[in-house]
């Protein structure tokens, strides 16, 4: 019928197209997958890739990089409109740093530290959980927490939350402050909660929720960030100074005050998705 309607030799013409098309999807494929797998990291977040790559590729080139990533977290392929892979790649090149993007069901889509993330939805808050002086836990993140008495105070290691952006791009990171406690203190573990207010050490109340934010810590991780508290007082937000008011004493002779260390560690492990002990 296309034969009679055009009177030409359309048929062998679309043909020849139709392989000509297999073969250019085909090589755009293959270089696709060659550049995702140089550049793409692992974290908590998902699949990231650079987007000062991103933004240098063809725009052919970054819709195939994006369904790699899409389908590289779904367990099962499911369709995924055309109009939604451009407004995906609208969003990687144009949009603000941390503008969510929404796709139904369980996909996590965003921004951090000039990354692009594509990830699982999880529920990863750090419920109540009580620690001893001496003991350690691991969150379901796979952070893990330790406190321990000391005699000295020591090296501390973080300061403005700029830990967060290592664990963010799945890199190894460890936490150290020191602190003063009453002696045999109970501490709670848990994720941040609304009115959340805190003070560092040499620094000024603030919400925790703007700390979050002037760190740039993405939405995804906000909470899995573990605050240790006693008596219903923050004496850590892991990845900051010391809460002011448990500064370490000079007077390591006070009866009813135990010098404390918490570290927090992480590693990720690309083969499970998660977090390992050091």
């Amino acid at each position: 019928m296309i034969n009679e309607h055009f009177k030409s030799d359309i048929k062998d013409r679309l043909v020849r197209t139709s392989l000509i098309s297999a073969e250019s999807y085909d090589f755009i494929s293959q270089y696709s997958k060659k550049i995702f797998d140089e550049h793409k990291k692992h974290s908590l977040l998902g699949i990231l890739f650079p987007l000062d790559i991103f933004k240098k590729l063809h725009p052919a080139v970054q819709s195939a990089v994006l369904m790699l990533m899409i389908y590289v977290n779904r367990s099962q392929p499911t369709q995924f409109s055309y109009n939604s892979l451009i407004e995906l790649r609208n969003f990687a090149l144009n949009d603000p740093l941390h503008c969510p993007f929404q796709l139904p069901g369980k996909i996590s889509i965003g921004k951090a530290y000039n990354h692009l993330f594509i990830g699982i939805k999880k529920d990863l808050n750090i419920k109540n959980t009580k620690i001893n002086i001496g003991g350690s836990i691991t969150t379901e993140s796979g952070i893990t927490i330790s406190i321990e008495p000391v005699e000295h105070r020591g090296k501390s290691i973080s300061s403005n939350g700029e830990v967060w952006k290592k664990i963010a791009l799945g890199l190894d990171a460890e936490m150290i402050q020191f602190a003063s406690v009453p002696k045999n203190s109970l501490f709670n573990v848990r994720s941040r909660k609304a009115g959340d207010r805190y003070t560092p050490i040499h620094g000024k109340e603030s919400k925790i929720k703007d700390l979050l934010i002037t760190a740039h810590v993405p939405q995804q991780l906000k909470n899995i960030i573990p605050i240790i508290e006693s008596e219903e007082k923050i004496i850590w937000l892991s990845g900051w100074r010391i809460g002011d008011y448990f500064q370490i004493c000079d007077n390591f002779m006070k009866s009813n005050i135990e010098n404390i260390v918490i570290k927090t560690s992480y590693k990720y492990d690309n083969i499970t998705g998660s977090g390992r002990n050091f």
